[in-house]
């Protein structure tokens, strides 16, 4: 019995398919609180991150961000909020591990609006969120105005 335990064989037992674990691997060794949470990446394994969640109880919707929800569901996992210092190897091996002993967790409370991370809602106008925001936008409406305006 081969008990070698690789970041490709914790991917897959967390469900992600062999194609997306090869490009997983090596957001594995950094923490999660270092992460681009919009790497895509790093959102497909939150998802399965949180399907799994799911399995045990916490009825989160995948949304595939790190949102208050799904945070609150990993501390009561793991009794802290230590893990968003682990790296993502160690928070996948310690959820596998608590749903292989049957843990289970509580349902965590009602999701609202403004707990689920770059939904668009924070930008005016229901405009995507880009890097720099607002400030982005506000360059892109001057350069628009300063190319496009009739010359006189």
């Amino acid at each position: 019995m081969n008990t070698e335990v690789s970041g490709r064989t914790l991917l897959l037992r967390l469900g992600v398919g062999d194609y997306n674990a090869t490009m997983m691997i090596p957001y594995l060794f950094t923490s999660a609180m270092t992460t681009d949470p919009k790497s895509p990446m790093i959102i497909l394994l939150v998802k399965h991150l949180q399907a799994v969640l799911n399995q045990m109880g916490a009825n989160l919707i995948v949304t595939g961000y790190l949102d208050r929800p799904t945070s609150a569901a990993l501390t009561g996992l793991f009794g802290s909020r230590s893990w968003t210092s682990w790296a993502w190897s160690d928070i996948i091996t310690a959820v596998i591990a608590a749903k292989a002993r049957g843990a289970s967790l509580q349902e965590v409370a009602p999701v609202t609006t403004h707990d689920i991370a770059a939904t668009g809602d924070t930008m005016p106008f229901g405009l995507p969120d880009v890097p720099g925001g607002v400030l982005t936008y506000a360059a892109a409406g001057a350069a628009l105005w300063y190319f496009l305006r009739k010359k006189r």
